[in-house]
């Protein structure tokens, strides 16, 4: 994600590079892969996520983030959602 800085308490997203960013086309899932989403959303519908600033010790965020990482095939984001604890952005 990107932001710009702007006056006050709104954040500006502009147009351009918003277009540009890439999401995840559910449609193109397979079978296997849409039922542990559906599994994920069983076990998490009901739980609270902790505010952003705590995402690191975050056991509900965790789940959330494995299991996309699982079902994508990429290395687990545990440092990164670190990393995003120490953004003053995020943390303030």
């Amino acid at each position: 994600m990107q932001r710009q800085e702007t006056r006050g308490a709104w954040v500006k997203f502009p147009k351009a590079w918003y277009e540009a960013l890439m999401i995840l086309e559910l449609r193109t899932l397979d079978t296997d892969q849409n039922e542990v989403l559906d599994n994920l959303w069983n076990q998490i519908h009901e739980k609270s996520l902790l505010p952003f600033r705590k995402m690191d010790v975050d056991d509900n965020r965790k789940l959330i983030d494995n299991t996309y990482c699982e079902i994508l095939g990429i290395p687990t984001i545990d440092p990164l959602r670190t990393m995003l604890c120490d953004e003053p952005m995020m943390s303030g």
